[in-house]
């Protein structure tokens, strides 16, 4: 009884009868109907309503005295109205039950015109008058907006994963600068016009120069060479720091010619800390309205940027190999949490020691679904800058995914299909992901070939351990990731998870550190803080390698539960 955009209608006040056993029964009726979570309507064969509850009053803004005796389309917005009728009449020729959530795209009009997305499900029902079509309407508004949101972020992740990819790559700073207009340009949630510029602070001066620009108007190619710091938009966000935002070409514009378009800019500053690297110049569509997701965006978008020149101008003292190296560990740095998460009854705390500039390694918290936390600890095969761009491609998309409220063996096969499709063949990672869920105390995982995980008890003996069970990520895809647990945690206990880089630690000659060191170590401190029994037991394995340096990357991550 509805279309691609309609929604069945029921409401009007059942007849009054004269025998009380019926008007006790229909009594009964309406009061079910009124305390039901959702809209309720019902309709006759006819399409007019003849019963509403109280919810679909409050959704929809009408009284039951103004829905009852109305054609069921007052509720469909009107420009669908005809098609509604349409399927209402297929609908009555053979009614059926339709379930909430069928896949329909359907909306709903309240009295005051507005419209918003709705979920209903139909069920017919035979009745003395002939058949009466029960509707159940449900708002799904702050989901659909919910739903938005995470895309939204999901689409920003994915942006920021393939500007850091380019990067990473060895090409001039002008077509990194192009490729990362080109990209901004093609992002249709920025309502960015095809036209800006990118600036550098020449050394030494406070001036910019302009060292690439996309579809600038001629006039402006000379004019706006070089910008002295607080003049016009561009020069206004070096001398700040700030990003500048205008919607349309007002007097801070001191550059204007006859002809010039109806536009609007933003100006955000290259930062690094509080050096400035120049600006990044963005027309806009005039009357643009200004945005603080846009402005979030586009401050990690001057991020990379900062730290790409940094490496760039480091390649220029340093052989292009180091550099690189150097480049990965920044952006590698930047990936890595900044602090441990605080979570009451939790002592918790992670690190990494890479065995060169930039680790293969890595660990992050995710935050969950229901107040969890995410914990992940993975190892890229190899090391340097294939191995950091693999991290930092893994990282993107853990966080993208976080976000949607899915089970961590879904994520798990998630990114597996996405590392799949950009990792180099010779390249994989072992990984541990474990959910920890704070209220009840308990921690799920899946292990993807990677080193057990530990759970000592207050004692110090092994409580369990979190094994393998599949194969690394990145290698074969539809791989299925069975999830472990649920594992208990119990004031005292302890949480221990790692990569190889402690367990094969050794000196030139004799066994490596293996796991029985590794535990005894951190039983032995299981009473310090979590931060110093990584210390410690790096430490250790160091001692017993007899280097400086492991050969190969470390990453410690240690839970414990506080009383």
């Amino acid at each position: 009884m509805t279309d691609l955009n309609g929604l069945p209608h029921i409401n009007a006040p059942l007849p009054q009868q004269e025998c009380v056993q019926p008007c006790r029964a229909e009594e009964v009726f309406r009061g079910l109907l009124n305390v039901a979570p959702d809209a309720m309507i019902v309709v006759n064969e006819k399409g007019e309503i003849t019963l509403a509850n109280a919810m679909a009053e409050e959704m929809l803004g009408y009284s039951s005295e103004e829905l009852v005796g109305e054609a069921m389309e007052i509720v469909v917005p009107e420009r669908f109205r005809n098609r509604h009728r349409e399927y209402r009449s297929k609908y009555g020729e053979k009614p059926h039950v339709r379930p909430m959530a069928s896949g329909l795209n359907l909306a709903a009009r309240r009295k005051d015109g507005t419209e918003f997305p709705v979920e209903i499900s139909l069920s017919p029902m035979r009745a003395s008058g002939g058949t009466l079509i029960f509707c159940s309407v449900r708002d799904i508004t702050e989901r659909r907006n919910a739903e938005k949101q995470i895309e939204t972020s999901l689409r920003i992740q994915q942006a920021i994963s393939s500007l850091l990819q380019i990067s990473l790559e060895s090409i001039s700073l002008e077509e990194m600068f192009k490729r990362t207009l080109n990209l901004l340009f093609a992002i249709p949630w920025l309502s960015l016009e095809a036209k800006g510029a990118v600036f550098l602070q020449e050394e030494g001066t406070l001036s910019l120069s302009m060292k690439t620009q996309i579809g600038l108007p001629d006039e402006l190619l000379h004019s706006c060479a070089e910008v002295p710091f607080g003049h016009c938009l561009c020069g206004a966000a070096a001398e700040s720091r700030q990003i500048v935002y205008s919607n349309c070409v007002d007097k801070r514009h001191e550059t204007q010619f006859p002809g010039m378009a109806p536009h609007g800019h933003y100006c955000i500053p290259i930062l690094s800390g509080q050096r400035l690297y120049g600006v990044i110049n963005l027309y806009l569509k005039h009357g643009h309205v200004r945005r603080p997701e846009d402005e979030e965006f586009l401050s990690s978008v001057a991020d990379i940027l900062a730290g790409t020149i940094k490496r760039v101008r480091t390649e220029e003292t340093l052989l292009e190999h180091e550099a690189q190296l150097l480049a990965a560990e920044e952006i590698q740095q930047r990936l890595l949490p900044a602090e441990a998460p605080a979570l009451p009854g939790f002592d918790i705390a992670g690190a990494v020691y890479p065995a060169e500039h930039a680790a293969g390694d890595l660990y992050d918290y995710l935050p969950m679904e229901d107040g969890c936390l995410g914990i992940m600890v993975g190892d890229v095969s190899g090391h340097g800058f294939s191995s950091a761009l693999v991290t930092a491609s893994t990282h993107a998309y853990l966080h993208s995914l976080s976000e949607l409220g899915i089970g961590i063996d879904e994520t798990m096969a998630r990114v597996n299909s996405a590392l799949i499709r950009d990792t180099k063949e010779d390249l994989f990672i072992t990984a541990v992901f474990a959910r920890l869920d704070p209220q009840t105390r308990t921690v799920t995982y899946i292990n993807a070939g990677h080193p057990n995980g530990y759970v000592l008890d207050p004692s110090g003996d092994e409580k369990a351990h979190l094994p393998s069970g599949t194969i690394p990520l990145a290698i074969l895809p539809d791989v299925e990731f069975p999830i472990g647990g649920p594992i208990s945690l119990e004031p005292g206990d302890l949480l221990f998870l790692l990569t190889d880089g402690v367990l094969e630690a050794r000196a030139s000659e004799g066994p490596m550190f293996g796991t029985e060191r590794a535990l005894k170590v951190v039983r032995d401190n299981r009473g310090k803080a979590a931060r110093e029994i990584i210390e410690i037991l790096y430490q250790a394995a160091l001692e017993y390698s007899g280097r400086e340096k492991l050969d190969d990357d470390v990453t410690v991550v240690v839970i414990k539960v506080l009383e």
